[in-house]
């Protein structure tokens, strides 16, 4: 689980590789809102995004954890405000998200944790909801003329 605008969201912990406390992420020219930049794990370089923006929530902070997640083939890093515990969440207690609240297909449904209500999203979509944001490689602007 993890904070994000004020809000608790999770997702499987399968898709999660590891959490990375006080990631800065080096700024790169011409990138989306969402994206932050990259920042190098160990032997890796990998694009950072603001999952606040990503969800479309306030951006309050600018994040002071880093999740890593790799739930396929592509590895992204997104800065959440907080990670918090593992959560077991039975699949008989997730409840339809409320109207309204899905961005995208990036909402799986809704769960309780005592008197928390957290956000479960898909973490395949939100990755992809990433690289669909990130910027044009070279070869792609010389194909399109962009």
């Amino acid at each position: 689980m993890f904070h994000v605008g004020g809000e608790l969201f999770a997702t499987e912990l399968r898709a999660v590789e590891e959490a990375v406390e006080g990631a800065e992420a080096q700024a790169i020219p011409d990138t989306p809102p969402a994206m932050l930049g990259i920042f190098a794990l160990r032997d890796r370089t990998l694009p950072m995004y603001a999952l606040a923006r990503v969800l479309e929530l306030p951006d309050v902070s600018p994040g002071a954890m880093t999740l890593v997640l790799r739930p396929s083939v592509t590895r992204v890093a997104l800065a959440v405000d907080a990670v918090d515990d593992v959560f077991d969440a039975p699949l008989d207690g997730v409840r339809a998200a409320p109207p309204g609240s899905d961005v995208e297909g990036l909402v799986l449904g809704v769960v309780w944790r005592g008197q928390e209500l957290i956000t479960l999203l898909d973490a395949d979509v939100v990755v992809a909801a990433c690289i669909a944001a990130a910027p044009p490689t070279e070869a792609t602007a010389r194909a399109t003329g962009a």
